[in-house]
């Protein structure tokens, strides 16, 4: 699938086309998933990896220009999380911690 055509679903997604959300997740998760089980040994972990990658892909939709493939523009928020998540690990609160609180306090 080319760019245009990544962009052309994500144009169809955000005006309520369930069938081309439904495919962005689909191929989002197999990407997302697959990126997560090679950076977390526990399946928890990539789970909740996956999920981070996801919701702020999907959160983002909008921003999607189309100037990289779909998979690609997601990677760039697993990229993200998985670096985040490591610097968190340090101070032993990652993704998926009950104790995880945003820059502003709140949680």
């Amino acid at each position: 699938m080319g760019y245009a055509e990544d962009l052309d679903q994500v144009r169809r997604a955000l005006r309520g086309d369930v069938d081309a959300f439904g495919d962005l997740f689909e191929r989002g998760f197999r990407c997302a998933w697959s990126f997560s089980t090679r950076q977390r040994a526990e399946r928890c972990g990539a789970e909740a990896l996956t999920e981070g990658i996801l919701t702020r892909g999907f959160a983002a939709l909008r921003g999607y220009s189309g100037e990289v493939s779909w998979p690609s523009w997601l990677g760039s928020f697993a990229a993200e999380l998985s670096a985040g998540d490591a610097r968190s690990d340090r101070y032993g609160v990652g993704i998926g911690s009950a104790e995880a609180v945003a820059p502003d306090g709140s949680p």
